[in-house]
């Protein structure tokens, strides 16, 4: 029983396209694989961005809401203030409520060059 050459030929032909086949979709494969870990990395990526966006939001507007907070405690404080300097001497209590820092403080010589 002899192999034809014709026989040996399409066995051949079938062997290096079943190879290349078999190459090829390797290949394809691993290319897919990075492909879908890219997109992963993409996402997060794009997911940690939009988490930080959001947090940076927040703070901004905390910051907001303290300055308000600030100011307002600010305007009552002045209001208290007025109000003291209203009511005190009717009490008997007559003072300055200005600032007196500049006679605690002692001029100091500065150092010679």
């Amino acid at each position: 029983m002899t192999v034809d050459w014709r026989e040996r030929t399409q066995a051949a032909r079938t062997l290096v396209q079943t190879g290349v086949q078999v190459y090829s979709d390797i290949k394809v494969a691993r290319a897919n694989s990075l492909l879908q870990q890219r997109q992963e990395e993409a996402q997060h990526l794009t997911d940690r961005l939009a988490s930080a966006r959001r947090i940076c939001d927040e703070r901004h507007r905390g910051m907001g809401d303290v300055q308000a907070e600030e100011m307002q405690a600010q305007k009552q404080m002045k209001r208290l203030e007025a109000d003291l300097k209203e009511i005190l001497p009717t009490l008997g209590y007559d003072f300055d409520l200005g600032d007196h820092r500049d006679a605690n403080v002692l001029a100091l010589p500065k150092p010679g060059k």
